[in-house]
């Protein structure tokens, strides 16, 4: 996989993405998140365990953004379900959040209200 292979620049302000794991980098400058498709569901999970191999309704179909993936620079993906957002990268296996997205996704799990949209989000995530 390409962010294996070189460092990650920040699709916003492309500055060099600080690695919080193995599979998490934050943006020193505006503070965004990148994460692996799996590292957005495993804490999904742990949030919400009862989500886990919840089926959800289809996802919207996911259109084009402007943004960029931080380690292959093609456009990424948007997926939408509900009020919930995420831009991704097919080829990489990244997810993009601006500052704080991410942490408004996994509050989303705590809510179960939400619990649709965020099932949507996951079922988006696994194609």
């Amino acid at each position: 996989m390409a962010y294996r292979d070189a460092p990650l620049r920040c699709p916003r302000c492309q500055v060099e993405l600080v690695p919080k794991s193995a599979e998490r980098w934050r943006c020193p400058s505006c503070r965004g998140v990148a994460m692996t498709s799996g590292e957005v569901v495993r804490g999904i999970q742990a949030i919400a365990p009862d989500l886990r191999g919840k089926p959800g309704a289809t996802p919207k179909p996911p259109h084009p953004t402007s943004m960029r993936c931080p380690a292959c620079d093609d456009r990424m993906e948007q997926l939408c379900a509900g009020s919930l957002e995420l831009d991704r990268c097919v080829r990489d296996d990244l997810v993009w959040f601006d500052d704080w997205e991410h942490i408004r996704v996994f509050a989303a799990a705590h809510e179960p209200g939400k619990h649709a949209a965020v099932c949507q989000l996951l079922g988006g995530l696994a194609r």
